[in-house]
């Protein structure tokens, strides 16, 4: 009977988890830690140029990230200042007017319609995610301009790139 009574205040009250969370220590990107209910692992890491906090997710397996994302990462960030302007040009020519014509009588700091260059000035990089297939999705904090909302590009493995407002 008590085998049975202790069974039973287990199965309601289940013991924590008491395992480590898997980690990883990379020499770019400092520690990642897997998180097993997304499935990828994630850290942070500061961006030379502007000095902006960036976080970093990469799909992987448990045992330790795929090597190809870290690869891709390093891609791109290494390549962040040849980058950035075509990836911000793309991102002006997808949502400017719609800043301009929709959105920016809801912006707090309304200076009247921006143009590209004040556009992309509030931008601002803020994650890099890494799918299992080298897609990069990029997040940007948009200084207000979309309200709450963020701005998300997209680099795929040929280049393409995309962007929308989150």
């Amino acid at each position: 009977m008590l085998d049975q009574i202790v069974e039973l205040i287990g199965d309601i009250f289940p013991a924590g988890d008491d395992s480590q969370p898997v980690e990883f220590q990379d020499s770019r990107f400092g520690r990642l830690i897997f998180r097993d209910e997304y499935s990828w692992f994630e850290g942070s890491f500061e961006l030379p140029e502007t000095g902006d906090t960036v976080d970093l997710f990469l799909d992987s397996a448990p045992e330790a990230p795929n090597q190809a994302s870290i690869d891709r990462a390093k891609q791109i960030t290494d390549e962040w200042p040849q980058r950035r302007s075509t990836i911000l040009a793309r991102i002006t020519d997808n949502l400017l007017d719609l800043y301009n014509k929709e959105w920016r009588k809801l912006d707090e700091s309304d200076e009247g319609p921006l143009d590209a260059g004040r556009f992309s000035d509030r931008l601002s990089l803020c994650s890099l995610a890494i799918d299992s297939e080298q897609f990069v999705t990029l997040g940007f904090h948009a200084d207000g301009m979309f309200t709450d909302h963020g701005v998300t590009a997209t680099v795929s493995t040929e280049d393409e790139i995309d962007a929308w407002v989150d």
